[in-house]
């Protein structure tokens, strides 16, 4: 399985409504929209940064089921039926420079052909791809928090008790659950 970081969460999921209300000043405005961010994250952030956002590809592999991790996923974060799941690391880059982790895992069976394969090939944001597709798609569930990831931390140069701000967000097709996102986000944007 892709490795996935373990989150110390410092503060339940919830609407990023309500988490960037009671912060007021402490979260900048730029940071703020990005995580309350309900289209594509990476044209907001090619928006923001008013640079192309790169994927690099870190791992990927397809399983018979979904991932159970009670610490990023709530029973509402699952679907019901087993099906195939194509889970995914990626960084987003901005000018060479990592700006994201993500963690993916797709139910390819629910898209069309050229999306599928576009995903497997790993080379284009999956928000992205999902967004422009020929499918009815909609984001739900976007949930923030914040937390310390240690191992991400280090690898990535910083303290280990560097707080991260992080999203987490269902993709439906047609209806359906066909994807669930984790976005880790490598640094507060000003």
């Amino acid at each position: 399985m892709p490795h996935l970081y373990t989150l110390q969460l410092l503060d339940p999921w919830q609407k990023p409504e309500a988490v960037l209300k009671s912060l007021g000043k402490k979260c900048s405005s730029t940071m703020a929209a990005a995580l309350k961010c309900r289209g594509s994250l990476t044209t907001h952030l090619e928006a923001q940064f008013q640079q192309m956002v790169e994927v690099q590809l870190i791992n990927q592999e397809h399983n018979l089921d979904w991932e159970d991790n009670p610490t990023l996923w709530s029973q509402q974060h699952t679907w019901a039926s087993k099906k195939a799941v194509t889970m995914r690391n990626v960084w987003l880059q901005v000018g060479g420079e990592n700006i994201l982790f993500a963690h993916s895992q797709l139910a390819l069976n629910s898209l069309t052909t050229p999306t599928s394969q576009a995903i497997k090939e790993g080379k284009l944001p999956l928000g992205s791809l999902l967004l422009q597709s020929e499918n009815a798609i909609e984001r739900q569930l976007l949930e923030i928090t914040q937390a310390v990831i240690p191992d991400l931390a280090v690898e990535i140069g910083c303290d280990q008790k560097k707080v991260f701000w992080c999203r987490r967000s269902l993709f439906l097709v047609n209806g359906a659950v066909s994807a669930r996102i984790l976005e880790v986000f490598l640094a507060n944007f000003e």
